[in-house]
């Protein structure tokens, strides 16, 4: 069995259900897992039956490289790398290291 116990950090987003904003109400779980890897999970709520992903509303939503690589590429624009070079070190378009640029920077201010 695998150990759901970080579903208590989440909560509904759907402003329609009677749970939402609550977090650990036992309201969540596991619906099925996505991404390239299977390493981003579908949590469904019990309560309205919407569905989400975990990395909705983060740098991570809809991203086709690992988590690990993108906290990579963020880091070299926090050691001051320019985005053409960070493409060529990766070995990404360079619209994807300025997208990951902006999202890094919305939500480190945020």
């Amino acid at each position: 069995m695998t150990d759901h116990t970080f579903l208590t950090f989440y909560a509904c987003k759907n402003p329609e259900c009677p749970l939402v904003g609550v977090t650990d109400a036992g309201n969540l779980r596991v619906h099925s897992t996505s991404g390239l890897n299977h390493d981003s999970v579908i949590i469904a709520c019990k309560a309205c039956g919407r569905r989400a992903s975990e990395t909705r509303d983060s740098p991570f939503w809809r991203s086709r490289i690992s988590k690990d690589r993108a906290n990579e590429i963020l880091a070299e624009f926090e050691r001051g790398q320019t985005i053409r070079g960070i493409a060529r070190r990766f070995r990404v378009a360079r619209n994807t290291a300025r997208r990951y640029h902006r999202l890094g920077l919305f939500f480190k201010l945020s």
